[in-house]
């Protein structure tokens, strides 16, 4: 009965572990969309400025060609640093997802070990059912 009981705390305590790498999993997956998002709205606004052309044949005097220049490098520049940071993100995400996998497959060993259990207890009861009937027919045949 001890030992039962010490399985059934091991197994919450596995569970509740795997439940709290689940939602870390999920948090962790929801950065890296929310990366994907600034990433993508970077490189937008990048494309936009590099291709914006100067309406009526105006032209910018070296001032604002400077100006524009440097938005545009600064641009650039977000756009790398937001690729790095998406790269860090991704790679928190896949350890999140080996630390839920890992905590999974021990709930999941704990539940076969479970399962092997209840099966002998059960071949056991059986065992002794059967040795009861077999004692009873000998009992009877004196």
């Amino acid at each position: 009965m001890r030992e039962r009981n010490n399985l059934q705390v091991l197994h919450r305590l596995a569970s509740h572990a795997e439940t709290s790498r689940a939602r870390k999993l999920a948090t962790a997956n929801t950065a890296v969309r929310t990366e994907e998002q600034r990433l993508a709205q970077i490189a937008d606004y990048l494309s936009d400025y590099s291709l914006l052309t100067i309406p009526g044949g105006q032209s910018l005097s070296p001032a604002e060609l400077l100006n524009r220049r440097r938005f545009v490098s600064r641009l650039g520049d977000a756009l790398a640093s937001q690729q790095s940071q998406l790269q860090r993100t991704r790679e928190a995400a896949a350890r999140e997802q080996q630390r839920w996998t890992a905590a999974r497959s021990q709930v999941r060993a704990l539940d076969q070990l479970e399962e092997r259990r209840k099966e002998t207890l059960e071949r056991r009861a059986a065992r002794r059912e059967q040795k009861k009937l077999d004692d009873a027919g000998r009992h009877r045949g004196r």
